[in-house]
């Protein structure tokens, strides 16, 4: 008897697409869009964090600058389907002309305006965060066609960050991870960014790619070892969480505090987070203390200088006046800061009072044009509304840089963009303008390659006490606007003269011309100090140290270097005295006592060499074995 076919089930009813979405699956809605368009979002979303330059000394900066300059020449040619609200586009632009204003009342006026290494967050990029923003306008405003892909494209670079992030812990489980991206923290602001966007996507429709993107967001959250990280994913699980809660969607509401709620155990299940988070690892506890001193000074810098701050980039030159003997016990010089590691501080530090104002303005005028759209009952506004709580979150202990400013910028673009009638090319004015500015990003990235490349090759040539010079000349040749490409390059050769491999006197006139150019640096003259010491010339090294000094009162490496410049110049008494108030600004620190055992065996001075030498090696007993660098 033959089998009676068995019903064919229903077909499942299609699920409605919340306002703001045009597909339930991105993939489809990208048909009208233009080869242009999906590579302008692919550029400004995906090529900040995912770009690096390998072959460099610094393996970022130089790939981000060019993906600016791709990114505005794009923009420049593309025909725009909507525009950032004339009031935030103005805001935005006088938010970076303050910064130009505070650029040229600081300390080394040019090279702030241009801006500095490491992230070079100058006038010329602080305008590629508003071309980002008019990014996102241009090509995902709502109705255009891309839209729904934006989320695509942000789950794939998540997806990469975290593959990333799992190798290295395989491979350096004591050490957090740095992915492309560079920087542990930073990866955390982009895993809570996306984590807040994805989060809400997956709760409105189910794409693949979203749901590996969600999860990898959640893994990288733990990965990432950020408190700053773990709270962000908080705040934009509760953006998420909150409209759900107040609709009565209370099954939709469960999972997605139970997604949260797996994020934070997982947290606590990875070895270094969990070490982190309860604060059994010392170096969390340090982060934790040297990050409360650090914002105690700058507080101080801020008050001395209400109006504009020091001026962007400024912070690194400026904070030695501030530095405290509890600074110097608990963290000291090696490492100087060069962002006081909270957003709110470092606009006041940058840029002062009408830095704050401006920016100040300019949130308000974002959270505005969020809640209008998501009132509207635009989905995607409220996706990037958790987005950007995770990443301000995160940022609030810790510093922006392009990686992650760049892609959350382009996402806020899309959600506050105006639509227009009709794809549009820009004006010729805006076209002409864009385009020299990515003239002026191309110039920066490809002279930083070079520059980068060059000064990678001189610390090869200097490792094998090989002829630094010709890459020397060929880095500070590419850039000669930029004194912290010369300041590098003079530290390096400064390291191998003391090492024994290269002629140190080759960096005296590099870092002369560096440090009169960085009038406010104490790194330029401590390096200056120790050319001209390594060449035997000790009083005009210790000429440098006295305005290092001066510059950083309580800095004890350059009161140990001033000890050794005395000793060169036969003063025992006065190294003796700098050994010493060294040891006493810093207890811990077993450099001052290494010193001064050298010192008294030069003297002849048995008695106090051993006790010196017997505090030395207490020293290195309490200090036990190496900890991995964070």
């Amino acid at each position: 008897m033959a089998r009676r076919p068995s019903p064919r089930p229903a077909a499942p009813r299609p699920r409605r697409a919340p306002a703001g979405w045009a597909s339930a699956r991105p993939g489809r809605g990208a048909a009208a869009a233009t080869r242009l368009e999906r590579a302008l979002l692919w550029v400004g979303i995906a090529g900040p964090p995912l770009a690096v330059w390998p072959w460099g000394e610094d393996t970022h900066a130089p790939a981000q600058v060019l993906v600016l300059a791709v990114l505005t020449g794009l923009l420049a040619v593309t025909s725009w389907r909507g525009s950032l609200p004339r009031p935030l586009a103005a805001a935005a632009l006088g938010a970076v002309a303050v910064a130009g204003v505070a650029a040229a009342f600081g300390a080394a006026p040019v090279a702030q305006m241009l801006g500095r290494y490491p992230r070079y967050e100058g006038v010329p990029v602080l305008l590629g965060y508003v071309v980002a923003l008019a990014c996102g306008a241009a090509v995902a405003a709502r109705g255009a066609p891309l839209r729904p892909s934006v989320h695509r494209v942000v789950a794939v670079v998540t997806v990469i960050l975290t593959l990333s992030a799992v190798v290295e812990v395989a491979v350096r489980p004591a050490y957090r991870i740095q992915t492309t991206i560079g920087n542990a923290s930073a990866v955390g602001v982009w895993a809570a960014m996306a984590w807040g966007l994805l989060l809400h996507a997956v709760a409105t429709q189910r794409d693949r790619w979203v749901v590996a993107g969600l999860a990898a967001a959640g893994v990288l959250v733990g990965l990432s070892a950020s408190r700053g990280s773990l709270l962000g994913a908080a705040a934009a699980t509760l953006v998420v969480l909150f409209p759900r809660a107040l609709a009565r969607e209370w099954r939709t509401a469960a999972g997605i505090a139970g997604a949260g709620l797996g994020v934070a155990a997982l947290a606590l299940l990875l070895p270094m987070s969990r070490s982190r988070l309860s604060g059994s690892s010392p170096l969390a506890e340090s982060t934790v203390t040297g990050r409360s001193l650090l914002w105690e000074q700058t507080a101080r810098l801020v008050g001395d200088h209400p109006l504009v701050g020091v001026g962007p980039s400024g912070f690194v030159d400026a904070l030695g006046r501030y530095n405290t003997p509890q600074w110097q016990a608990a963290v000291g010089p090696d490492f100087p800061p060069d962002s006081a590691h909270s957003l709110p501080l470092q606009v006041l530090a940058s840029t002062g009072i009408l830095g704050a104002l401006a920016a100040l303005t300019l949130a308000v005028l974002v959270v505005v044009a969020l809640v209008r759209a998501v009132r509207a009952g635009d989905g995607f506004a409220l996706a990037v509304a958790a987005a950007l709580a995770g990443a301000v979150t995160a940022w609030s202990v810790h510093f922006s840089d392009p990686a992650t400013a760049v892609p959350t910028l382009v996402l806020l673009g899309a959600a506050v963009g105006v639509p227009g009638a009709a794809p549009a090319r820009p004006a010729p004015a805006v076209r002409w303008s864009g385009l020299a500015l990515a003239g002026l990003f191309a110039v920066a990235g490809l002279t930083a390659f070079v520059s980068e490349t060059a000064l990678l090759q001189m610390g090869y040539a200097v490792e094998a006490a090989d002829d630094p010079r010709p890459s020397l000349d060929l880095a500070v040749g590419a850039r000669p606007w930029d004194p912290d490409v010369a300041r590098r390059a003079g530290h390096a050769i400064v390291v191998g003269a003391n090492a024994g491999r290269t002629d140190a006197s080759i960096a005296i006139p590099v870092l002369e011309s560096a440090c009169a150019r960085l009038p406010s640096s104490t790194e330029c003259r401590v390096d200056l100090g120790d050319a001209r010491e390594a060449a035997g010339d000790h009083a005009g090294a210790l000429q440098a140290l006295a305005q290092a000094a001066a510059l950083d009162p309580t800095n004890p490496s350059v009161m140990i270097r001033q000890g050794i410049a005395y000793a060169g110049l036969s003063d025992y008494a006065r190294a003796e005295a700098s050994f010493r108030a060294a040891a006493a600004m810093r207890p811990s620190a077993t450099g001052p006592w290494e010193n001064l055992v050298r010192l008294f065996e030069l003297t002849g001075n048995a008695s106090a060499k051993a006790a010196a030498s017997a505090e030395l090696e207490r020293l290195r007993a309490a200090a036990g074995p190496e900890t991995p660098a964070p």
